[in-house]
């Protein structure tokens, strides 16, 4: 009995240590697979952060990147021969050379400013001024042209922030790790393609802020940005924009150089800081401007003008400064091109009021319909929409009327050439076809156009109850229809629902307001 109680003792003694150590033998193999899955998620890690170091960086650059970045440097005319040298000479030069914080370019309406700021953005002289500036560091230009009459992107503040982040990380994709770690990860870990990764305007500000405060990027930066008057001016948007310059120039690596027509609200803002206005330097440049075109003109040797008329001319001209150039098509005197001047008008307002006036009244009615749709239009309409638009004056129904399938004398590049041509010759160069879109020569142009005066001048014009809205609408209906053999008409069918749906909100928003 004793002998069968130890063992049974013994035994419970036994099965207690084997319970406990497989307890302990679970416990241990727990605490090795947590170890490993930490072993294996750090060379995931490690992998990943040396599988493609560049990789992450594209995708974050590619997201920045949009369409139509580069289109307004393009579009901006080259400055005329010899034109634009003073600027070197002027108080801007030695700030390239040696200022800090932010320059401010004013100048009055169509005095040249985009040009300008396209010419600095070109020239090796600036270029040069700003290494001095640097020195040791390297130096980047960075230009950015807002574009009242462009895409959304080009008038907002999201493409401004866009376009500068993408110059600067195109030139230093080793700092982007650093300026936008969490979006660096979220790359990292999901693999995401650009298509994925959406960017909020506080977050492009964030990433723009973190720059400025940070040591990393390996250069320093200054940037021109054109034409802060064409960015939105509601809500205090553009104060916003000044208030965001002046923190940024806090960096000593960065500064600003910018352009904009003498508004209050950058006239207060930038009181304390270096400027100048174009208006006050380009005589000569409008000399020099005048003179060339005039002189080589096909009757100018025949004009019977002594060098002393032929100066006083190109001074005239010059004094005037409306960018008018003389027809000299009618065997005019010398007594014919003084009353010719004479006849100039003293404003840009009163000179588009005379160009729409020099329109044949027979094409009165069809101005007034483009002038109003290219008004009603929140970015540059293609020349196609306007072309569609011409049927209407024959059928108002011709949208619905318009059989399914290609129409033989549609879009073929005579067609397109053709409306072109009607284009100009109804609004009299005040429209021009820039890369296919129809836009306004000049912001000044489409300001003039929004006038009261002028509001009631084109609706009277137009057929009774004409509405610009529905006349797009109309035109992209006639353009799917006319375009549904495509191989991509899904893809076109879309482009125009996004476009028609942006014309519905302008429209409704115009209609009933905000709400």
């Amino acid at each position: 009995m004793v002998d069968t109680l130890f063992i049974r003792g013994n035994l419970s003694t036994v099965d207690e240590s084997l319970r406990r150590l497989r307890q302990d033998n679970q416990i241990f193999q727990s605490g090795q697979s947590s170890k490993l899955d930490e072993i294996n998620h750090g060379l995931r890690s490690l992998r990943l952060d040396i599988q493609s170091p560049s990789g992450n960086e594209a995708t974050i650059l590619s997201s920045l990147n949009f369409e139509s970045r580069l289109a307004r440097h393009e579009a901006i005319s080259e400055a005329h021969a010899r034109t634009f040298e003073w600027i070197f000479d002027s108080a801007l030069s030695e700030w390239l050379r040696s200022g800090t914080g932010l320059f401010w370019i004013s100048g009055k309406a169509g005095s040249g400013k985009s040009t300008l700021m396209k010419f600095l953005a070109d020239k090796r002289e600036t270029q040069a001024l700003l290494e001095e500036w640097a020195s040791p560091q390297k130096v980047a230009v960075v230009p950015h042209y807002f574009w009242s009459q462009g895409t959304r992107m080009q008038r907002s503040t999201r493409g401004l922030l866009q376009s500068l982040l993408y110059d600067i990380f195109s030139k230093d994709q080793g700092c982007i790790r650093t300026i936008c770690p969490s979006r660096w990860d979220a790359v990292r870990d999901k693999g995401a393609d650009a298509s994925g990764i959406s960017w909020t305007e506080s977050d492009l500000k964030l990433a723009l802020e973190a720059l400025a405060e940070s040591q990393v990027v390996s250069f320093k930066v200054c940037f021109l940005i054109d034409g802060l008057d064409e960015y939105g001016d509601e809500g205090g948007e553009n104060e916003n924009l000044c208030n965001l310059f002046m923190r940024l120039i806090k960096s000593p690596n960065l500064k600003f150089c910018v352009s904009s027509r003498p508004l209050n609200v950058f006239t207060v803002t930038f009181r304390e800081c270096p400027s100048l206005a174009v208006h006050d330097f380009t005589r000569e440049d409008i000399a020099h401007f005048a003179k060339s075109q005039i002189e080589s003109h096909s009757r100018w040797q025949e004009c019977a003008l002594d060098e002393t008329q032929r100066q006083w001319l190109i001074s005239e001209i010059t004094n005037r400064s409306q960018g008018v150039f003389l027809g000299l098509t009618n065997d005019d005197t010398f007594r014919d091109l003084q009353r010719r001047l004479d006849l100039l008008p003293s404003s840009l307002e009163a000179m588009f009021k005379r160009i729409l006036d020099s329109v044949d009244k027979v094409y009165h009615q069809k101005m007034a319909g483009m002038f109003l749709i290219a008004l009603a239009a929140d970015e540059p309409l293609e020349l196609e929409v306007y072309l569609h638009h011409e049927d209407e004056y024959e059928d108002e129904n011709y949208a619905i009327h318009r059989p399914i399938g290609p129409n033989p004398f549609f879009i073929a590049e005579k067609s397109l050439s053709l409306m072109r041509r009607r284009i100009n010759a109804r609004s009299q160069g005040l429209l021009e076809v820039v890369h296919g879109g129809v836009m306004f020569l000049h912001r000044t142009v489409g300001d003039f156009m929004r006038t009261k005066e002028i509001q009631e001048f084109l609706v009277a014009k137009a057929p009774r109850g004409f509405n610009p809205e529905v006349s797009i609408l109309k035109a992209f209906a006639s353009m799917f229809k006319s375009n549904f053999h495509r191989p991509d008409v899904n893809e076109y069918e879309y482009g125009l629902q996004q476009k028609a749906q942006s014309i519905l909100t302008s429209w409704e928003s115009h209609r009933f307001g905000p709400s």
